[in-house]
């Protein structure tokens, strides 16, 4: 089972800053694609049934990870973490499970774990858009925007068109005081998706970098 999910970030202390979320290319869909909309008494039921299996094979990395990704859902991090870390130890490892728990650790505010999680999925997946834009976003909420720029500029090196990492990658440039740099990113942001405008106007006033690439 793959995930794809929401968070909300505070950012620099401000009360406003744009979701997260697993970009394209991370490998993690919408439960799959399937056609039927899982509800949380769907998730609680999969939890319970992973357990109940759990109880005859304690050592099955692979109901560890069911159980986690249906926690996931259920935004029960702190138990997604640990049900991630025992299908780990016992031997059910890809890029998707360390991929997951870095996100989960995100939630949980733990990002110098996250990001060491998204190293190792990287590490597996090398060319993972998604997983360098969740490194990226991990280290701007750790204040380390020059790293972070860095993780983005690779992420839309592999798909311009994540407008999340034009947003987040222009925050970054107007935290180290490069305004240019900044209001061009979120222009970007905001034609790719109109949503970003929120945090153009709050990062970036009008200047000529936004006017310029509002007209290309």
């Amino acid at each position: 089972m793959k995930t794809f999910f929401l968070f909300s970030a505070l950012l620099l202390g401000l009360s406003t800053a744009p979701a997260v979320q697993a970009a394209p290319g991370s490998g993690l869909g919408s439960d799959d694609n399937t056609a039927i909309k899982k509800t949380s008494a769907d998730y609680r039921r999969e939890v319970k049934t992973a357990s109940q299996a759990l109880e005859r094979a304690p050592r099955d990395g692979k109901l560890y990870r069911q159980r986690a990704d249906a926690e996931i859902k259920l935004k029960d991090y702190k138990e997604a973490v640990a049900d991630y870390t025992k299908a780990i130890q016992f031997k059910t490892i890809d890029a998707d499970v360390y991929y997951n728990r870095g996100m989960a650790l995100m939630q949980l505010k733990d990002y110098r774990k996250a990001v060491a999680d998204f190293n190792l999925a990287l590490k597996l997946r090398p060319t993972d858009a998604g997983a360098l834009y969740a490194r990226g976003v991990a280290r701007v909420m750790a204040f380390d925007y020059k790293t972070a720029i860095v993780d983005f500029n690779k992420a839309l090196t592999l798909d311009s068109t994540l407008a999340d990492a034009y947003e987040y990658r222009g925050i970054s440039y107007s935290s180290l005081d490069k305004k240019d740099q900044a209001c061009q990113d979120l222009a970007r942001a905001v034609k790719l998706n109109p949503g970003a405008a929120k945090s153009q106007r709050q990062y970036c006033k009008t200047c000529k970098s936004c006017d310029d690439v509002a007209a290309n």
